[in-house]
This record gives structure tokens, sequence and C-alpha cells, in this order.
């Protein structure tokens, strides 16, 4: 049995074509086709009756034609302009919640591909140096001052840059018991001023000095010496200044700059600050360490002359020079005679040197230099009573040696009382020595011909162990 076929939903070509040329674009394609045949045609006949060649009215009936489908080509597209706007308008009006709908589901996926794809780029491109420290700028400033450091090894040295840990081989032949002597400090808010003057070649110093000073008055040699720099974003022409710093201090202390740690620390400093610390190891022969348990009564002072406020009491110092007198560091103090910053960037004296050579002179068997006082954080006040035994006081008589003008300036600025003063800083008084009264002179003598700033400073008395000021 044959079945009717059955018809296609799909439309036939021609009646497409149909549909198509009966719509107002194909109206207008077929009425500019119609246009060139017939003007094609007139000229033709007309070109042939004036005795017109082919090769003229060919050219023009072509120039013609191609007018007349451009004309026919521009009305097509503003139609189909007019076309688009209507159905854009019926879809809205239509569609309008749907498809508001469908573009915020797809804003939203795309969005949430972008941040995949964002996060997935981070996991696949961190670094360290991304998240802020850079190991490649740590080693490029260390190479540029590998020359500073090895220029401080003494020869008992025997690691190198590089190793986990500095190796220090102790001579023990020259020691029949020889006792290890450290200490550790920082240069504290001295380090405010060399940012403000972006000036990093002094504070080391300050650091390695410091220290040493204060194993010296224990009678100890300082041997090596390792340091502690922490910044937020590590600079290596800051770095190198650091490290020259601390290279010409360990000279002048005579130790060797045998080890430390770079720390980049990103968010924990703030920018363009760090902070710098530093510990020291020295030795002395256990029978000469100066423990000041023999100062009596009648024993000398003797007093070693600063350079200014050395590390200490840069707080109130900065307070009343910027505060209270809201000075700038570049600005010049006629009190001073100095710029601001260069008064108290000034370095942090070393007597190391000095000292040891006199004690070699004058404790080879006896204590003739009882003990010996750093003056720093607590100035003469607090730092003298740690040396003194408890029946003994020290009497400084106050004009004895000429006080440098910072200190007055900043007593009178900052209307600073005088025992402040004197328990602040050091007042230009670095180092205090208690000498045999027998022995006083010949010490005073050699520390002068040493190079150093001498004075003789008061006496030791019946007391309680504390200080007291005479004039």
């Amino acid at each position: 049995m044959n079945m009717p076929k059955q018809r296609s939903g799909k439309p036939s070509s021609w009646s497409k074509a149909r549909r198509d040329l009966a719509s107002p674009q194909g109206s207008s394609l077929v009425s500019a086709l119609i246009a060139c045949a017939i003007i094609s045609i007139i000229i033709d006949i007309i070109g042939s009756r004036l005795g017109i060649s082919k090769s003229v009215l060919y050219p023009i009936i072509l120039i013609v034609d191609i007018i007349i489908i451009a004309g026919a080509a521009i009305r097509i597209s503003a139609i189909n302009k007019k076309v688009a706007e209507a159905q854009q308008e019926a879809y809205a009006e239509r569609f309008g919640p749907e498809l508001e709908a469908a573009k915020a589901w797809t804003e939203r996926k795309q969005a949430e591909k972008a941040g995949r794809n964002k996060n997935l780029d981070k996991e696949e491109e961190l670094t360290y140096e991304k998240a802020g420290v850079s190991i490649d700028t740590m080693d490029t400033a260390l190479d540029g001052v590998k020359d500073e450091i090895k220029s401080t090894y003494r020869p008992e040295v025997l690691s190198h840059l590089g190793q986990f840990g500095g190796l220090f081989a102790l001579d023990k032949s020259k020691y029949n018991e020889p006792v290890l002597v450290s200490s550790t400090d920082s240069v504290g808010t001295k380090l405010k001023i060399a940012f403000s003057l972006n000036r990093h070649n002094t504070v080391g110093y300050d650091l390695v000095a410091h220290c040493g000073n204060d194993i010296v008055v224990l009678g100890a040699e300082p041997l090596f010496f390792l340091d502690y720099l922490g910044t937020s974003k590590l600079k290596p022409e800051v770095m190198a200044e650091l490290i020259k710093g601390l290279a010409a201090g360990c000279k002048d202390t005579g130790c060797s700059l045998i080890g430390g740690e770079t720390a980049e620390l990103p968010g924990f400093y703030n920018p363009r600050e760090y902070d710098l610390v530093g510990a020291i190891v020295g030795v002395v022969e256990k029978s000469k360490i100066l423990t000041g348990e023999n100062i009596k009564p009648g024993d000398k002072l003797i007093g070693l002359g600063s350079v200014g406020l050395h590390t200490n009491g840069y707080s109130l110092a900065r307070k009343i020079m910027f505060d209270v007198c809201g000075y700038k560091v570049d600005d010049f103090v006629q009190e001073l005679g100095a710029r601001v910053g260069d008064e108290l960037l000034k370095p942090h004296k070393s007597y190391v040197k000095s000292i040891l050579h006199t004690l070699e002179k004058f404790n080879d068997t006896q204590f003739n230099i009882k003990g010996i006082a750093h003056i720093t954080g607590g100035g003469l006040l607090d730092n003298i009573p740690r040396i003194l035994p408890d029946n003994c006081n020290a009497v400084i008589n106050k004009n004895s040696w000429n006080i440098l003008p910072v200190f007055n300036f900043l007593k009178d600025k900052g209307n600073v009382t005088e025992k402040e003063m004197y328990r602040v800083f050091n007042m230009g008084i670095g180092m205090v020595l208690v000498v045999d009264v027998d022995y006083a002179e010949p010490v005073f003598q050699e520390l002068k011909s040493s190079g150093e700033n001498i004075y003789n400073i008061g006496e030791v008395t019946q007391g309680n162990g504390i200080v007291t000021f005479t004039e």
C-alpha cells in the first residue's frame, strides 16, 4: 500500500527565494537591476543613433549601472538597520526578563572564570621575590662588599663567606684560662637620623664601637662580630654602605666580621627603614677580668672624652631638636656649629685599642686599673655604680671637663633637669677608668699619648655605691 509522502517542515529553496524577493530589501535589489537594464538599453539606442562607438558607450553604461547598484545597496543597508532595530525592540518586549537573566548569568560565569584564571596564574607564577623577598638582590649586594668583609679577617678566621656559621680558631697558647666575653646591642633610634639624611655608612661603625667598648671594660680583647640587618625591602646600595661601616668599626676595634643575617620582612618594617643589631665575642685571661671588686676610697677617676651623643639618648634628643625646636636635619645651628643631622650622626667613639694597650702596660701583674665603665644609656649616674663596691661612692667634679655644646643646647632648649641630663647622656665622657692613686698620673699620660682626650674627673670615697657631683 503506497502511503502519501509527508511534506518536510523545511521550506524549499524556491519558496525562500520568493520570500526574500518579496521583502523590501529584495524589492530594492530587483528594482535596481531592472533600472540598470532599461537605462542600459536606452543609452545603447541613443548612442547608436548618434553614431557613438561601443568603446565609449559600454564604459558609460557600466558607470551608470554601478551608481544605480550602489544606491540600491545603501537603501538595503538602511532597511536592514531599521529591521534589526525593530527586531531588537520586539525581542526586548517579548523576551526582556529572560535576556537579562541570561546576560547576568553569562557575566557571572565570565567573572568566575576570570577569577579562577587569575588565581591559577598567581599559583603558577608566585615567587619569593613577588612576595617581597629577593635572594638575588641579597647575593648581588654581598658580592659588592666581599672585599670589605675579608679585610677585617684576623689570622684565626677559618670560615669564608657563604658558610652557615663563622669559624674562629682561638689561639689558646696566649692564655692559661681563656674566658669568652660576649655582648649584643643595636644602634637604636639614631637610625632615624640616618634615614632622614640617607646616609648609612656610619651607623655600622657605631654598632661595632658600642659593642667593643662594652666588653673591653672587662679587659676583653674583641675577636669577632656578627650583625643582623632587618628591613622591609633590601636596597643593595644601602646594604653596601652599612657593611662598609661595620667593616670600618671592626678594623678600629680589632675584630673580624665573620657572619651575619640580612632579613627582608615585607610589611614588618616601614618602607626605606631598617634595624641594625650586632653581637661581639671577645676573650680575656680569667685572672685579669676587671670586676671593680678591688676599688677602694682614694682611687682616682679618669674620664675619656666622647665626640657627641654616641648611641644613647636619641629619643629625647630627637624630641627636643625636631618637636620642640622644629628643626630639620639640614638646618644649621649656630650654637652647635653644625647642621642638626651632622651633629646627631657623629660616630660612637671606639676606645678599645687605647684601653687594651694601657691595660697591657699597667695591669700585667696587678690591678692598677681597677675598673672601667662604658658611659652609655644611664649616663654617669647609672653606669659608674655598676663597677663600684657597695661601700664606695664616685665623686665627680662637673667642672673638670668641657661639656660639649650639644649637651648644653639640649638641656636649655628642652628644659631638661641636670639630673636627667647626667642620667640620659654621656655629657662628654665616654669612658671612666678607676685607677690606683699611685698610677693615676702614668695612666693619664699613657692614654693621652694614644690620642685620647683625657680628664681627671674625680675620686672614689667611702659611701654606698652611688655617684655624687661637686663643683
